[in-house]
């Protein structure tokens, strides 16, 4: 049932979004994939200066290791979350706006996950 599996999403969407983006609205839908190992998918969110930002994304129980790298209109690097958990947040108060992308890499396990922008 896929219906379950988006109830669920939002459920701990909720909860790591509470935890860390606190007090910040969501200002992109639940952008959602599904990764093997060592696999990536990009996403474009748009972002304005002045504001600061919280990315989010959120992995099945079988997603042991996501990560999220966040990438300026340059290709620069401007923000990673590596740690070990399938639940990675950055941040960025950006100086240019403009269209990030927003890189998901299964660097452990497999599954599907969820991403959310939230914004101040």
């Amino acid at each position: 049932r896929k219906s379950g599996r988006l109830d669920s999403y939002l459920d701990r969407m909720r909860e790591i979004s509470g935890r860390y983006a606190s007090g910040r609205q969501p200002v992109s839908p639940l952008m959602r994939g599904t990764l093997q190992t060592s696999q990536t998918q990009d996403f474009s969110v748009g972002l304005q200066t002045g504001r600061c930002y919280t990315v989010v994304g959120v992995g099945d129980p079988s997603v042991t290791d996501l990560d999220l790298f966040l990438f300026d209109q340059n290709g620069t690097q401007v923000a990673q979350d590596q740690a070990t958990d399938n639940f990675p947040t950055v941040q960025v108060c950006p100086n240019v706006p403009g269209n990030f992308r927003v890189q998901v890499k299964m660097y452990s396990g497999y599954g599907s996950f969820g991403l959310q922008v939230f914004g101040n």
